[in-house]
């Protein structure tokens, strides 16, 4: 069932709105999948926090993105999602 509530949010674009509702859930295989093929988001950037969770934010370059946060065990949610993505510097690097 998760699995159809994510495929049906992605299919339908992630919005404001339906995030309010609540993360989008599922296995983190196929949610990266569908980023890939529906939008053409690739991951960015990615940080492991102290529980041994995964955030990964995945962009296109028409400037979608999403924010994932991922378990170990392979279940994910998506906690973020929106427009005009912008890369910027590395950490220490020169603005």
């Amino acid at each position: 069932m998760r699995v159809l509530l994510t495929a049906s949010a992605l299919t339908f674009g992630l919005t404001c709105d339906v995030m309010a509702s609540g993360p989008v859930c599922g296995d983190r295989k196929e949610i990266v999948a569908d980023l890939l093929d529906k939008y053409d988001e690739r991951v960015q950037s990615i940080g492991l926090s102290t529980d041994g969770s995964l955030l990964e934010i995945f962009a296109s370059s028409q400037g979608t993105w999403t924010a994932l946060i991922s378990t170990p065990a392979g279940a994910a949610c998506v906690i973020g999602a929106g427009e005009a993505w912008e890369h910027v510097a590395k950490p220490g690097a020169e603005v």
